[in-house]
């Protein structure tokens, strides 16, 4: 079994170097590296080196194979408008309150080959900075440290994301061992293609929300105030974290007098981030249509009857779905914290009208700690959403083969329940 890793590991260097480089249209490479990573990661989890050295290493080599890889980002220009929102904020101004398209017309700064540049790669240039104060503070770092240039800005942007992804591979492998697990299974993570290239070749920002999020399940219950300041800090990078906050209120609700009121700030935070950011958080709502999975077969059905598109309705009614979905996995009593939160965040994504693959991310590391296998494989076909590219607004062969392994993944965890002794909190909740 050891020659597996010997020669599986280089094999899994080699591919994610060069998957890298490749654009979103070449699925045969993306699909390739997704299969080949997921059973490197899988298998690895679950045979490979009881070892969390040998881990850590293969996980840091894989990072820095993404940072040194000749290629800026390929699967999506997101990376641009994070650039922009920094360089605004250095400005002076507030991202939230930028229209990029229109600052080049009325030049409230000066105009320069760098803004035009970022205007150029950036998508959704007619709408203002959606992302909560936290992140744009994360954004601004690399011009703070000097940067001059958009590609020395995602280098030194890269570097953190890479930095910080591999302090969370050290974190799993750590809570791993509290709850009595093995740190291989860390592997999981450390290798999975959509941490690999959502997170690391792509910087979405998914990558600190796990970060964050890690930190503050390793300081509870030792240290609660910088687990709280965790939960904070996870809303002030993206809005959606707060969809956690349902689940840890029911699980500690004994203790309400007392944390009562660091649950009304976190909500109130995060209302007041979307509130700061609605013009452009709304589109995701009730105008942005990708990926999605009931919402097309509740919309085609209206359309056939009505012939047009009702999303401006349909997208605020999903959308509740959702928040109903949370809710209900939140009060599952017989479920671990960590269960509630995967299913709860399954089920608003597949109400979303929206689902871009690094939205799954999170159901990796919050996978690792539930006896289910569905968050790892859904989250790593993902990657099949980048075929509807080609074929605008949705390529029916991939959405399928998408819920397929959907459909089959969690059939095989409801075949396998009865079998599987449940994973246990190791602390008290």
């Amino acid at each position: 079994m050891k020659a597996v890793w010997i020669v599986g590991t280089p094999v899994v260097l080699l591919l994610t170097w060069w998957v890298v480089g490749e654009p979103r249209s070449a699925m045969p490479s993306l699909l390739g590296h997704a299969v080949v990573t997921l059973l490197f990661a899988w298998t690895w989890s679950r045979r490979g080196p009881n070892s969390a050295a040998w881990l850590m290493g293969v996980a840091v080599a894989l990072r820095c194979v993404v940072w040194w890889a000749p290629a800026m980002p390929q699967l999506s220009e997101d990376w641009v408008r994070y650039a922009w929102d920094g360089w605004v904020l250095v400005q002076g101004h507030w991202p939230t309150g930028v229209v990029p398209s229109q600052w080049q017309a009325s030049l409230p700064v000066p105009w320069s080959p760098l803004a035009e540049s970022m205007l150029d790669g950036m998508n959704s240039p007619d709408h203002p900075g959606v992302y909560p104060p936290l992140a744009q503070l994360v954004f601004a770092l690399p011009w703070w440290f000097g940067v001059q240039s958009l590609s020395a800005w995602w280098s030194v942007y890269q570097g953190l994301v890479l930095l910080a992804d591999a302090a969370v591979v050290a974190g799993l492998v750590r809570l791993l061992q509290r709850w009595g697990r093995s740190p291989r299974e860390a592997a999981a993570y450390a290798f999975h293609p959509v941490v690999l290239l959502e997170g690391g070749a792509n910087g979405h920002l998914e990558w600190a929300v796990v970060a964050v999020g890690v930190a503050a399940a390793l300081s509870w219950p030792r240290n609660r105030a910088v687990t709280a300041l965790g939960a904070a800090a996870a809303i002030g990078l993206k809005w959606l974290p707060v969809l956690g906050l349902p689940a840890w209120a029911w699980v500690r609700w004994s203790e309400r007098r007392r944390e009562g009121w660091v649950w009304a700030v976190l909500a109130l935070g995060a209302a007041g981030f979307a509130a700061l950011a609605w013009v452009s958080m709304r589109l995701f709502v009730d105008r942005f249509e990708f990926h999605a999975g009931p919402y097309y077969l509740v919309r085609n059905g209206v359309m056939a009857f009505t012939g047009y598109n009702p999303i401006r309705w349909l997208g605020p009614v999903m959308t509740a779905a959702g928040g109903l979905g949370v809710l209900w996995a939140a009060t599952r009593t017989r479920w671990t914290l960590p269960q509630r939160w995967v299913v709860g965040w399954g089920l608003w994504l597949a109400l979303s009208t929206t689902v871009h693959p690094w939205y799954l991310m999170y159901l990796v590391p919050l996978g690792a700690f539930t006896p289910w296998r569905w968050p790892f494989w859904v989250a790593g076909a993902g990657v099949l959403s980048y075929a509807h590219y080609a074929r605008l607004p949705v390529d029916a062969g991939a959405l399928g083969a998408f819920w397929g392994v959907v459909g089959l993944a969690v059939a095989w965890d409801i075949w396998q329940a009865k079998s599987r002794k449940p994973h246990r909190i190791p602390v008290t909740m």
